[in-house]
């Protein structure tokens, strides 16, 4: 069919014995603003060669001509071009002729002696037949999406019977379409022990007219295996309305299922361990956070996740651009970092940094694990500090016994003098000596005691007899000042 800017240029096939007739129904048609290019025939030979030589948009035919009738032509049409508009003009035909003829593939039918119908019947089958061509193109875009597509394109009568099926569902589900097309329902396919409960669920679906969406269903295999399938689907409907059924695809996405179901294992394997675990991206955003860093930080999953470390006020290794080149390069770094938690408390940790690659090798993201270390420091603390007083107390036997060696003399003089001395001068004299070395040799006995580790044991003290001891040691110590000033 050409078009003009003004008229619609109609190529005109016209199966009739009477010239005279032919001419009134190509004026008929111009009258209706439409322009004719037509041809006429009266034998099925020039029928058919006519046919063979052109396309064409429109036939006109009489039903009954000598030697050759309506039904005969419509038959040779509808072989040679299903498609093509055919309207059967007749001078008299009865009723259930004319039934009969369109039947059998007709698109209308005139009386010669009403013509003026013939204009806008022409009109109206040629419209049909350009949405039939536009909705068979469309279907064969369809049919061929559906034969390249990774998903199962499908279609399902109002029954849930299976009216086509593309190819991926042998990929998918191991049947080839000729098993699944007009010998199985799309409840057939499911796994047992959903196939009761997903049913109800779809066939309700139906009854609403309702597009399905995301609908995740386990199927089984040809072989007896699970497949694991999302469904999208859209009701198809007539003119009316009514549902006819409907028309869908279904997603493989059993592999991704046992991907999620992996990586949920590990979050909670994560979560349970006792190291904080995150990972974030080069530039520092933080993309995943497990349960022991909120115990460590006090920042919970939710604030830290798409925030910076800056930000959380996490010191790695960014602030030292030597460190963050050595950690690019060598994939890995490990040091002793101080931070900060939320409530601003100050931490000790281990601080373990892994970049994860992309596909193509280069750096996608950093892994790090972070152990408190701020406890294990306060004991290497307190390690070292009785390791310091080991160490005096080895010291100070040393000293004690050089200063025991000084004062056993003086203590055997001091008795040996005794025996010689008669003045009372000198016996007060030899008694303050005997006390003093008495008093030197029990701060050495302490320090002995000191030095070797003896433990002390809780004993009942008189204060009687230790307050005059303090009084005499705080009188002894106050007079050595006032003497010294």
């Amino acid at each position: 069919m050409n078009t003009s800017p003004n008229k619609i240029q109609i190529r005109t096939l016209i199966v009739e014995d009477s010239e005279t007739d032919a001419e009134l129904m190509v004026r008929e048609l111009q009258r209706a603003g439409l322009e004719i290019e037509s041809i006429r025939v009266d034998t099925a030979s020039a029928l058919q060669g006519a046919l063979g030589n052109q396309t064409w948009d429109v036939v006109l035919s009489d039903s009954q001509m000598p030697g050759f009738s309506g039904k005969a032509a419509l038959a040779i049409v509808k072989a040679a071009a299903p498609d093509l508009p055919f309207i059967l003009v007749s001078g008299t035909v009865g009723e259930e002729a004319a039934v009969a003829a369109l039947h059998a593939g007709a698109d209308d039918y005139l009386i010669k002696g009403r013509l003026a119908r013939l204009g806008p019947a022409v009109s109206r089958v040629l419209q049909a037949a350009e949405h039939q061509r536009a909705r068979r193109t469309s279907e064969e875009r369809f049919r061929d999406i559906a034969e390249t597509a990774g998903d199962w394109i499908w279609e399902v009568d109002a029954r849930g019977l299976y009216t086509f099926a593309s190819p991926a569902v042998e990929r998918i589900l191991g049947y080839t379409p000729d098993e699944i097309i007009g010998r199985k329902h799309f409840y057939d396919l499911f796994s047992p022990d959903i196939r009761a409960e997903v049913k109800e669920a779809a066939f309700a679906r139906f009854v609403a007219k309702q597009t399905i969406r995301n609908l995740v269903n386990s199927n089984l295999h040809k072989d007896g295996r699970i497949v694991i399938l999302e469904t999208t689907a859209v009701p198809v409907l007539d003119k009316g309305g009514l549902l006819l059924g409907y028309r869908g695809a279904d997603t493989d996405i059993t592999e991704r299922r046992r991907v999620e179901e992996k990586l949920k294992a590990q979050t909670e394997l994560l979560n349970k361990a006792t190291d904080a675990i995150y990972t974030r991206k080069l530039d520092g955003v933080v993309t995943y956070w497990n349960k022991s860093a909120e115990r460590l930080y006090g920042w919970t999953q939710a604030e830290a996740v798409g925030r910076k470390i800056t930000d959380l006020n996490l010191k790695e290794v960014d602030a030292n651009a030597e460190l963050h080149s050595t950690l690019i390069e060598d994939g890995s770094w490990m040091g002793e970092r101080q931070q900060v938690n939320k409530t601003g408390q100050k931490l000790d940790v281990l601080v373990r940094l892994t970049v994860m690659a992309e596909e193509n090798g280069g750096p996608m993201s950093i892994f790090a694990i972070v152990t408190d270390i701020t406890e294990k420091k306060k004991l290497a603390e307190q390690l070292l500090r009785a390791q310091r007083l080991e160490s005096i107390g080895m010291l100070s036997a040393g000293i004690a016994h050089d200063i025991n060696n000084v004062l056993a003399p003086i203590g055997m003089a001091a008795s040996l003098l005794r025996r010689h001395l008669s003045e009372s001068a000198d016996l007060r004299l030899l008694e303050i000596l005997e006390k003093c070395s008495e008093r030197g040799a029990g701060l050495v006995r302490q320090i002995l005691g000191f030095s070797r580790g003896i433990g002390g044991k809780p004993q009942l003290v008189q204060m009687e007899t230790l307050a005059p001891r303090c009084g005499q040691s705080h009188h002894r110590d106050f007079s050595q000042v006032h003497r010294r000033r």
